[in-house]
């Protein structure tokens, strides 16, 4: 945007807006440009003793008004040509979500790990509704329960889970 001062009027340049990973070479220009969908946890990482990129892609809960918006998806693992040969979608047993949430996979877009065992660990929250009438909240309120797994990358099941 151009900003004259005195009698000259605001002026604007158009733009374009882009949702999406980006590599771009040091003189800024495009190597890579990923899908045109909310992503996030872009990164370089090592799978099967070869480098890969990973990133979240999943939807928030906008809408849940009792507890703290997070998002729930999917972790996207790409090859070196950039062709995906993994997508890890964890599916919890007695996972819940609060009211009016419905959503595909439940990892979350805060960590994702790639471990020497070529599996993947990563994080999620568990809306577990609770009394809370004990802090002054409602008696059929939410908390967020951290979950951590380790998932088969491969299948996307969940070999270990832990919740505090």
């Amino acid at each position: 945007m151009f900003t004259h001062h005195g009698d000259h009027a605001l002026h604007s340049a158009p733009a374009a807006r882009q949702q999406s990973p980006l590599i771009m070479t040091a003189t800024g220009e495009l190597v890579w440009s990923g899908p045109l969908i909310l992503t996030s946890e872009f990164r370089v990482q090592t799978f099967d003793e070869a480098p890969v990129l990973t990133y979240f892609t999943g939807e928030g809960t906008i809408g849940a008004e009792t507890i703290a918006s997070h998002s729930y998806g999917a972790f996207i693992v790409l090859d070196n040509t950039y062709n995906e040969i993994a997508r890890v979608c964890p599916i919890f047993d007695g996972f819940t979500m609060e009211t009016d949430v419905s959503v595909i996979c439940h990892a979350d877009p805060h960590e994702s790990f790639i471990t020497d065992r070529n599996t993947m660990l990563v994080t999620a929250y568990n809306a577990t509704q609770s009394d809370l009438t004990s802090l002054g909240g409602a008696s059929d309120g939410w908390v967020s329960d951290s979950i951590i797994a380790e998932v088969d990358i491969s299948t996307s099941e969940a070999l270990f889970t832990w919740s505090p």
